[in-house]
């Protein structure tokens, strides 16, 4: 297990914006410690250089749609079926509280 001094842990709090106690420093040496042990067995996996990466686990490509012009609704289409307009915009109900 990778061991970690109480001043690492310290540093490391101070990174995360965390305030820890004094009793609750060597829990966390512990935890991390046990952490980077397990990300060295992830490191030291051995991966073959030559094959290629996989990215997606799946063999779909994207599918574009072509850009075509379709029917849309009209400004005037668009306010007739509001309840409340005002000119060119549509009153709806306050949602975000300032």
């Amino acid at each position: 297990m990778t061991k970690l001094s109480i001043k690492q842990v310290r540093d490391v709090a101070h990174l995360a914006r965390l305030t820890l106690r004094e009793q609750d420093i060597m829990k966390y040496q512990k935890e991390l410690g046990q952490i980077l042990t397990e990300i060295d067995k992830i490191n030291q996996a051995k991966v073959k250089e030559d094959e290629e990466m996989l990215i997606c686990p799946t063999t779909n490509e994207n599918f574009y749609n072509s850009d075509e012009v379709k029917d849309m609704v009209t400004k005037e289409d668009a306010f007739s079926n509001s309840k409340n307009s005002n000119g060119m915009y549509i009153v709806v109900p306050k949602v975000v509280n300032e």
